[in-house]
Formats: structure tokens, C-alpha cells, sequence
């Protein structure tokens, strides 16, 4: 599956997944004339990250110039920097969202403690409870009545170290 990669009146099918858009750019300077400086949008959404954003199968590129660029007047690129300063604070409200309340893959329970260390279920729930465990490898909410659940990373960082 290719990916529909346009700029202006130009367009290019090319099967790209796998690279980033600053691959993506370089790779396409003279075939498609990209300028420096161009918003990129994948599926119509703006991408902050282009060294860190890699391309999807399927996903169509596009590169617009930037409102505030030669005498398309102040407003546009008020509005341009607007949409840019909204979609990364959406992203910094994900990552403390993701710190307060983690996904659960970010989490384990005790039997996978239990298991890396080579101990029972209910030796681990007293390590938690008596403090052999550090706190920061704690998750909020769990223990006192609730089942026991660690940050995977710091879990497994502490079971190094031990």
C-alpha cells in the first residue's frame, strides 16, 4: 500500500511507512519543491514531531505553507500559531493525564513481581505493606484492601538493583 504524499498542485504515490516526515522531507525537496519551514499534516492532522512521527501505511502527506508567510496578512498567522500552541498543549494535558491515571500497560500486578523475583503472590503484598518495597514503585490506590499494583519501570529497575 502506497502513501499519497502532495504538495500544492503536486502529487507523488510512493510507498514510504516506516519513515519519518524529516526522511520524508529531505528524500522530497527537489522532486516536489518543498520549501523549509512547511506545515505537514498526515490524515489532516498537524504534526508537531516530524523527527519522531514515522508514516503509516496508507496515510496521505500533505505540505501547506504557513499562514504568516509573505502578505497573507497578521490574522492568518495569529490563527496558525493559535492551532499550533492548542495541539501541543492537547498533547502536554495527554502526558500529565497519562501520569496521574498511567495506561495499564504501564502498571503490573503482584503475580508479575511475584514471578521476577521468584516469590509468592502474598510475600510481595507484605513486602508492599511493610515498606521493603519503595513507595515509588507503588501505585496510588492499590494495597490497603485493593489488590497490588507497581510501575512496571521502576519495578523493574528496583528488582535490578536489588
Amino acid at each position: 500500500m502506497t502513501n499519497l504524499i502532495q504538495h500544492g498542485p503536486n502529487e507523488v504515490e510512493l510507498d514510504l511507512a516506516g519513515f519519518s516526515i524529516t526522511q520524508i522531507e529531505e528524500a522530497l525537496a527537489e522532486v516536489l519543491n518543498l520549501k523549509p519551514n512547511l506545515l505537514c499534516y498526515v490524515n489532516g492532522v498537524l504534526v508537531i514531531d516530524r523527527k519522531n512521527f514515522v508514516l503509516e501505511c496508507g496515510a496521505t502527506v500533505s505540505f501547506w505553507r504557513a499562514f504568516g508567510v509573505k502578505g497573507s496578512g497578521r490574522l492568518h498567522s495569529i490563527l496558525e500559531r493559535l492551532v499550533i500552541a492548542i495541539e501541543e498543549n492537547n498533547r502536554q494535558i495527554q502526558r500529565i493525564a497519562d501520569h496521574v491515571n498511567p495506561p495499564k500497560r504501564a502498571s503490573v500486578t503482584s503475580s508479575y513481581v511475584a514471578e521476577r523475583l521468584g516469590r509468592s503472590v502474598r510475600w510481595i503484598g507484605e513486602m508492599a505493606r511493610n515498606g521493603q518495597i519503595p513507595k515509588s514503585c507503588i501505585c496510588p490506590g492499590s494495597g490497603d484492601g485493593n489488590y497490588w499494583r507497581f510501575w512496571k519501570d521502576r519495578i523493574d529497575q528496583w528488582i535490578e538493583e536489588r
